[in-house]
């Protein structure tokens, strides 16, 4: 039976990064390491979905408060494992994240997702029932 942890050692952290590297190629796994105490300390949550033993998908999450809707949940990465996409893994971890949010008084769940990511998308409106709802803009320093 698939369970869902909040990850919050190292040796987690270092569990989960394969699985955020499939998302995030960029990603250096010493420099993730390194992170977890700045992003924790920041509100930074990340969970995994364990299976058969091992963390195949991860959510991270940081809860903040919003001026007009109180609190709100920004997913901030949402990955699974190449060989076990589209298992079922990715709702699940969905519908975890709308419970714990709920739970937490959170209004709203909401995810940015690049423009160039199609699959994304239609994970987000078609698997999970999410509506699109905004265009963000952004400008590098």
């Amino acid at each position: 039976m698939n369970r869902v942890h909040q990850l919050t050692t190292h040796e987690e952290w270092d569990q989960a990064w394969p699985v955020l590297q499939s998302l995030r190629v960029e990603l250096d796994r010493e420099a993730f390491l390194e992170s977890r105490e700045d992003l924790t300390s920041s509100g930074y949550e990340l969970f995994g979905l364990i299976a058969e033993g091992r963390v195949v998908s991860v959510v991270g999450l940081v809860i903040h408060a919003h001026v007009l809707r109180g609190s709100d949940c920004r997913l901030c990465d949402l990955a699974t494992l190449e060989a076990e996409r589209s298992k079922g893994f990715g709702k699940e971890l969905v519908r975890f994240v709308e419970r714990y949010a709920r739970d937490r008084g959170c209004r709203r769940v909401h995810i940015h997702t690049g423009l160039h990511r199609a699959d994304a998308q239609r994970f987000y409106e078609e698997h999970v029932g999410w509506e699109k709802s905004a265009v963000v803009y952004k400008k590098r320093l």
